[in-house]
């Protein structure tokens, strides 16, 4: 008869290995899986396998590094450009300042002396620091944002070469460097889902591999990238509660039971054929959770994980950040959907208008509408449904950086359907397997020339624009150290050496030293005299000093200087 232990080995001389795994079966003795097979494997062999496995497929490295390269020259070409989609790069800029000088994040541009923990809870910019402190510009930043957006793919191709094979995984993870969620946030210029991105993906892999208490870990990091990711995390946390808990015994159990039947697949989960006693157990939760390998103490690590991202994100909204906020409360309260109208015309509200279907629609394209037939997919609910709820139409849209932490969710979804289609008995259900990591990388490809990689490759990409030159004189009007007021047309250029703030805000006794207009930028009628427009917001004397020649209404840039100052 054979015991647990000698049992446990001939199972795993029966299954394939992976990760380190080749090595382990030439000492073993084990066989090694088909060239160009995908290597899965048990949950013992999970275990032994370590929490980095997934990490050491050097190709996924080199689609990492070919999608840094992508977008580094997107951000340095679009900040060589001076262009400005808004403050915000500004506005981490001069938080992140603040931690390098050993000091408090402080964001002058919303106020003097605003903390930008009142803003957005978001104390993981510290990270960026050293970095900044030994390279002070906002150019570091868009640096750091490119690495870590890239360095997300490693994980979700070393998944997905484990479940799908070698060259799937390539195809997988050279669509998700080319999505759509990723370019546009990388060309909004730097913000703090960058951090997010790495780690969500992380987590994921680790929720898929079975490692539930570093996948806990990780999405607990995610409270302090923004606050609310806090609600991200225990969406993670209340999947790992469902995945966990035995199906129910009753009436709606049973409904339930047979509606999950419908969307996992058919196939033997791997591990799941003559296992050990404990990899037996493992196996089953693993075929009804759709090949996510669910540990002993998955529940309890789940009901943890829920429970403190929800206290720690509502304790941050109503207690944390208003204590910074010079407001005395988050001002993004007034974002989020007021309670008027009835039920059902709040709920239609989400649906509309056509711009919600086109980001919902380009979300399942992206993977080839593989990720809705997995329970991950729905860790995207959170972030859509204050998207979606919100009137800012800013939320709606795919311009912006909003889908940025949407694209690892996604394509991780995807791989673990991919992974079960894979190993189905039946060929109906292999060959989607095969062909749509094919169909990702051909959408992500189709997509390109309507996002902003797309336009890396049209004449004239690199030229320098007449912004440029016209800028550069009138910065050299403004000496490091000194303030300014100015709207976002160079704010971002302004705020690694000077003390910035944003043009037209109450400034209380302060007096800027410089006022800088782009005429270009956020007005509807812009000053035309912009010393007489600073003496009105401040009450001091200035002097327009750029254009030298001519009137200030016939140049871009205006420029008045506080006459104290000049003296």
């Amino acid at each position: 008869m054979e015991t647990p232990a000698t049992c446990g080995k001939a199972a795993a001389a029966r299954l394939p290995w992976s990760g380190r795994s080749a090595w382990k079966a030439h000492r073993t003795g084990a066989p090694s899986p088909p060239t160009g097979e995908p290597q899965v494997f048990d949950a013992g062999q999970r275990d032994r396998a370590g929490l980095f496995n997934t990490l050491a497929w050097w190709p996924g490295w080199v689609v990492a590094a070919l999608g840094f390269g992508a977008y580094l020259t997107l951000a340095l070409r679009d900040w060589r450009a001076m262009e400005a989609p808004s403050w915000d790069l500004a506005i981490f800029t001069q938080a992140i300042k603040g931690y390098a000088n050993f000091g408090a994040p402080i964001v002058d541009i919303k106020g003097p002396g605003s903390v930008q923990l009142g803003d957005h809870f978001s104390p993981l910019l510290v990270l960026f620091a050293p970095a900044y402190r030994l390279f002070p510009s906002p150019a570091t930043l868009l640096v750091a944002q490119c690495l870590l957006v890239a360095v997300s793919a490693a994980p979700i191709a070393g998944l997905a070469r484990r479940l799908i094979g070698p060259e799937a995984a390539l195809c997988l993870a050279t669509a998700y460097v080319l999505s759509w969620g990723l370019q546009t946030g990388v060309k909004s210029q730097f913000h703090e889902y960058c951090l997010a991105a790495p780690l969500l993906a992380m987590a994921l892999v680790w929720l898929v591999e079975g490692h539930w208490r570093a996948a806990a870990w990780c999405s607990a990091l995610l409270i302090g990238v923004k606050e609310d990711l806090g609600f991200t995390a225990c969406a993670i946390g209340c999947l790992m509660i469902v995945l966990a808990s035995p199906p129910s015994e009753g009436r709606a159990g049973r409904a339930f039971a047979r509606w999950w039947a419908r969307l996992r697949s058919r196939g033997p989960a791997p591990g799941a054929q003559d296992p050990p006693a404990r990899a037996a157990h493992v196996g089953k939760v693993a075929e009804r959770t759709g090949g996510v390998i669910v540990p002993p103490d998955g529940r309890r690590v789940g009901v943890w994980l829920a429970a403190g991202s929800l206290v720690a994100a509502l304790l941050v909204l109503a207690v944390v950040v208003p204590l910074f906020s010079q407001a005395g409360q988050w001002e993004y309260w007034s974002r989020l959907p007021e309670p008027e109208g009835s039920l059902w015309a709040r709920i239609g509200s989400v649906f509309v208008p056509a711009e919600k279907w086109r980001t919902l629609g380009l979300l399942v394209a992206v993977v080839a509408g593989v990720a809705l037939f997995s329970p991950i997919s729905l860790l995207a609910l959170p972030t859509l449904a204050w998207r979606f709820t919100s009137p800012n139409e800013s939320y709606w849209v795919t311009d912006w950086h909003y889908s940025m932490i949407l694209m690892p969710i996604v394509f991780i979804a995807a791989v673990a359907v991919l992974g079960r289609w894979w190993r189905a008995p039946r060929a109906l259900m292999r060959w989607p397997a095969r062909a749509a990591p094919v169909a990702m990388l051909a959408v992500a490809v189709a997509l390109i020339p309507s996002f902003p990689l797309g336009s890396l490759l049209r004449p004239g990409a690199f030229d320098l624009p007449e912004k440029v030159v016209a800028a550069e004189p009138v910065l050299a009007l403004i000496p490091p150290g000194t303030s300014v007021a100015s709207d976002y047309g160079l704010i971002s250029r302004l705020a690694a050496d000077r003390t910035v703030y944003w043009l037209g805000q109450d400034l209380g006794s302060i007096a800027p030293d410089y006022v800088l207009i782009d005429s270009l930028a956020s007005w509807n009628s812009p000053p035309t005299d912009p010393a007489a427009y600073a003496e009105g917001l401040y009450g001091e004397d200035y002097v327009n000093i750029y254009p030298t020649e001519g009137p200030p209404a016939a140049s871009r840039f205006r420029l008045a200087a506080r006459v104290g100052r000049l003296e």
